[in-house]
């Protein structure tokens, strides 16, 4: 638990650094590309995301299984599942050159370089996630959270702005994504050993990983897929206004899906151990730390969309429906607790499976139905599925473990601290100083973080506040006195 702790504040740092700076890259890149390019760019990373899902094959989760019981032979394993990679990315290759361009020329957007970055990003993306996984099967979720977090959002932004002065339009948008894997590819070369992978090798990893892959998929598939829908049935406008609720959506869940996979070994100890007051302990942990970070800064998102859609532009206004209901679902995504993570852990995967067969099949089917006759038709089959999966889960984890996220009296302190904030949002969003505005909103949330923490009745999440603060405190000191 101690451990847990220890590398649980690092990435927490990381990790909401990292979620504040994907925030910004995701609102200054549509402000400076406007509603038309930055949807473009998005129907084909939405493209580049959806053959990604395909084609992952379950690895970058078997991975970390494999690491589990064999650390001593790590650059071996991460070796193997490259190659394997490579070898299985060959031959696919000629098929998803014909269908990208299928998908592509049914948007008008068929050319060599949207070809040329559909693939790049699908290759770099299925690599980023293998070395992510990785690094959590050596239980270095805190380095996982410094590069593919906080070192992927300093990559983004510093790249954008240099790449849109020199090029412009939706690309540089797209060679800043490719540029930023690239160069965090780059630092993991050395770790790729020379080894020869066998036709046994292959069949292995696949025998084994299938049930991984599926969950990959009936989870993962929809989402990307989404984009390309929205901008098939609508237009390329209406895919940014998609887009940016899945990307502010993302930061409602980044952090528990970090506290989640920080979880993960110790879910997977205690239930081997059948320890399911441990296990209790820490789901609850997990789940309360979540919302006292997020709650906060989804509720500010919530108040304040429309006026921030309209620092981006008019036409963004127009999406204020589909932002919102995106984020609020992907919100009620981490709020009900970890329990995809605990069910994986403790052999339930198929009930995983199942879950997410049925969020998919509910999403695409709304998408299906709505989405050709509403703007916002796909965004609510996006975040129906998203509500109907988790609720499943919910379900399944109180009935098979009787574990909840939450007491009875942490549902009411949360509770409290809701409606303090909403009325705090509010009234603050009545300022017509914009500096004020933001000055006031940004006091508003670091305290209600700050103050969730410190006024639990839970002793460790004060003693988790209070450890974090000086752990940064001493970085930033270390930081000025090597300067």
């Amino acid at each position: 638990m101690e451990s847990t702790t220890k590398r649980g504040v690092s990435a927490f740092v990381w990790t909401l650094i990292g979620s504040i700076l994907g925030f910004i890259f995701q609102m200054i890149s549509a402000k400076v590309l406007g509603a038309s390019e930055y949807g473009k760019a998005n129907v084909v990373t939405g493209l580049s995301g959806t053959y990604t899902v395909i084609l992952n094959f379950g690895f970058t989760w078997l991975i970390v299984k494999e690491l589990a019981s064999n650390t001593e032979n790590k650059n071996f394993i991460f070796s193997k599942f490259f190659y394997s990679y490579l070898l299985l990315d060959i031959l696919s290759f000629p098929i998803v050159l014909c269908i990208l361009q299928i998908n592509l020329s049914k948007l008008g957007m068929v050319n060599s370089l949207n070809i040329t970055f559909a693939i790049l990003l699908m290759y770099f993306t299925q690599i980023a996630s293998l070395l992510s996984n990785f690094l959590i099967g050596i239980r270095k979720q805190h380095r996982d959270a410094f590069l593919n977090s906080f070192l992927m959002g300093v990559l983004k932004l510093s790249l954008f702005f240099a790449l849109y002065i020199i090029i412009g339009g939706y690309v540089s948008y797209l060679l800043s994504l490719v540029l930023a894997y690239m160069l965090i590819f780059l630092k993991f070369m050395k770790k790729i050993l020379p080894i020869r992978v066998t036709w046994k090798d292959l069949g292995y990893l696949l025998k084994n990983s299938w049930e991984f892959y599926l969950l990959n998929v009936v989870y993962s598939l929809y989402g990307s897929l989404s984009k390309y829908l929205q901008g098939l049935y609508v237009s390329t406008e209406v895919v940014a206004f998609l887009s940016l609720g899945l990307s502010l959506g993302t930061i409602g869940t980044m952090l528990g899906a970090v506290l989640a996979k920080i979880a993960m070994p110790e879910f997977a100890a205690y239930w081997k151990k059948k320890d399911i007051v441990s296990l209790d302990r820490l789901f609850k942990k997990v789940s309360r730390y979540n919302t006292y970070v997020m709650l906060p800064i989804v509720l500010f998102i919530a108040v304040n969309v429309k006026p921030l859609l309209g620092l981006l532009g008019r036409q963004y206004e127009d999406g204020t429906f589909i932002v919102s209901l995106l984020l609020l679902s992907s919100f009620f995504n981490s709020f009900v607790g970890p329990n995809g993570t605990l069910l994986n852990m403790s052999d339930k995967q198929r009930y995983e499976i199942l879950n997410g067969l049925t969020g998919m099949v509910s999403g695409v089917t709304l998408g299906i139905l709505l989405g050709p006759k509403y703007e916002w038709g796909v965004a609510v089959s996006v975040a129906v599925s998203t509500v109907v999966v988790n609720l499943l889960k919910f379900i399944e984890v109180g009935a098979l473990y009787k574990i909840f996220p939450y007491t009875a009296k942490d549902l009411l302190y949360i509770f409290f601290w809701t409606i303090t904030l909403l009325t705090s949002y509010t009234v603050i969003s009545t300022f017509s100083n914009r500096f004020i505005l933001v000055i006031m909103n940004a006091l508003i949330t670091s305290a209600g973080i700050f103050f969730m923490f410190l006024l639990s009745r839970e002793r460790e999440d004060k003693l988790f506040v209070l450890s974090t603060i000086k752990k940064t405190y001493y970085w930033v000191r270390r930081g000025a006195k090597s300067d």
